[in-house]
């Protein structure tokens, strides 16, 4: 009843110092106006204003909350001037200052059907929200609300808005709270069990990306109950249109523990080598050796699975990245893939042929060929002339300038160290 109160402020003055001019939203215990301001330098500017409903029960919670949204200063988030406590018709009202936005990502959105939003806008909207994660999780806040709704376009800047159920953590790295509050599409696993921590935010930039990519949300379902099961349960179904390290974010968003979920630093040292035309050298030098630390420990604890699709990042961006088709290479040998270890080889010596070609296509690497090489290590009492034959071969093979020259060479050597134990292996699959 109180809401209809609200919505009907328009043309009020409150506060002695805001012009109410037109109604932008509602939705809860609170209205969003258009506003003007009636004093101060310069007058006449325009602002928005939240109105909310002052519950008596809960006045110091409400109260933390409006501070948060004041205190917090960041480029990707809406600044928040002012808060203030007025009476409107003899009820207790809380009114939040902040600047006026163009639009909402939602309605952004909305005007773009089931196609693809472009590249640069995309880019723009993940980087914005990730920074803005990253500071306030820095500042131990959890926004518990990430959607399309509060993602708000101000002039050339997309930032991030509503920190209406925020909650700050203090010292600890979660909380709990018998309330589920947030938009429901956007919850985590967690949240039936009322555990809020960062996590919590970046289960919902896993789903606000993918809204990026398709309309169709990624635990797709007929009502609220069988989608909050398969969120529980179910692995996402992700947008069919996205490449390999877009799928590891919104996967690494996704995890159901939340413990194991990734953090918005995590999201950003992925997304910094998305850009596809503004990534450097030094960024993507800087990811390989992260990726390389993490292949190293997974290599200790046997998750050759886990190496594979590391490998498979690293190649995505890096193609004669001679580590990466090694260490798959090597991957696929320890979980018996013998077939698809060699074929890891054919492709390498395939890939690395072609790097610098730029008048002719790329040399073809016979299959029979190379696996008629390889099957020559195998052979029982094999002479180290079928080795020194492997190495030229290969070497024969590319044809390209002398730094890729170079590569190849590298890449055979290291094939030819290890032929023994490939030897062996092949031997004992009789393969």
């Amino acid at each position: 009843m109180f809401l209809a109160v609200l919505i009907g402020l328009t043309g009020r003055c409150i506060n002695d110092k805001y012009l109410l001019k037109e109604l932008l939203g509602y939705g809860g215990d609170s209205v969003v106006f258009r506003a003007e301001t009636l004093v101060g330098e310069p007058p006449l500017q325009q602002v928005a204003i939240k109105l909310i409903g002052l519950d008596t029960d809960k006045e110091d919670e409400q109260i933390r909350e409006l501070e948060i949204a004041t205190t917090l200063k960041h480029p990707h988030l809406i600044d928040c001037h002012e808060f203030f406590r007025v009476v409107i018709d003899e009820s207790p009202v809380l009114g939040l200052v902040m600047e006026l936005a163009d639009y909402s990502l939602e309605q952004y959105l909305d005007g773009f059907a089931n196609q693809c939003i472009d590249l640069p806008v995309r880019e723009a909207i993940i980087s914005s929200a990730l920074q803005a994660l990253i500071f306030i999780h820095s500042q131990g806040i959890v926004h518990r609300d990430i959607k399309p709704g509060n993602v708000l376009k101000v002039g050339e800047v997309w930032k991030v808005a509503d920190f209406g159920i925020s909650r700050r953590l203090n010292t600890k790295t979660s909380t709990q709270t018998m309330q589920m509050n947030g938009t429901f599409l956007f919850m985590p696993p967690e949240a039936v069990d009322g555990i809020i921590s960062p996590a919590w935010d970046m289960w919902s930039l896993g789903i606000l990306i993918t809204r990026l990519f398709t309309k169709e949300h990624p635990f797709p379902a007929d009502n609220d109950m069988q989608r909050f099961y398969k969120i529980q349960h179910n692995a996402p179904i992700l947008p069919t249109n996205i490449n390999i390290l877009y799928q590891a974010i919104i996967q690494g968003c996704l995890i159901k523990s939340r413990v194991e979920r990734w953090t918005a630093l995590q999201v950003s040292e992925y997304f910094e080598v998305t850009k596809e035309n503004n990534r450097s050298e030094a960024a993507i030098e800087v990811f390989r050796q992260k990726i390389h630390e993490k292949i190293e420990y997974l290599k200790q604890h046997d998750d050759y699975h886990a190496i594979i699709n590391l490998c498979d990042i690293i190649l995505y961006i890096k193609p004669n990245c001679i580590d990466a088709w090694q260490n798959k290479a090597d991957a696929y040998c320890c979980l018996g893939r013998t077939k698809e270890s060699l074929e890891t080889y054919r492709l390498a010596l395939q890939t690395l042929s072609g790097v610098s070609q730029s008048s002719s296509s790329p040399i073809e690497v016979s299959p029979q060929i190379f696996k008629q090489e390889i099957y020559s290590l195998a052979r029982p009492n094999a002479e180290s002339s079928n080795e020194d034959l492997l190495q030229n071969s290969m070497e024969r093979e590319i044809q390209s300038s002398e730094g890729e020259r170079r590569i190849a060479k590298q890449l055979a050597e290291r094939v030819r160290a290890r032929a023994q134990s490939l030897g062996n292996f092949i031997r004992k699959k009789k393969f």
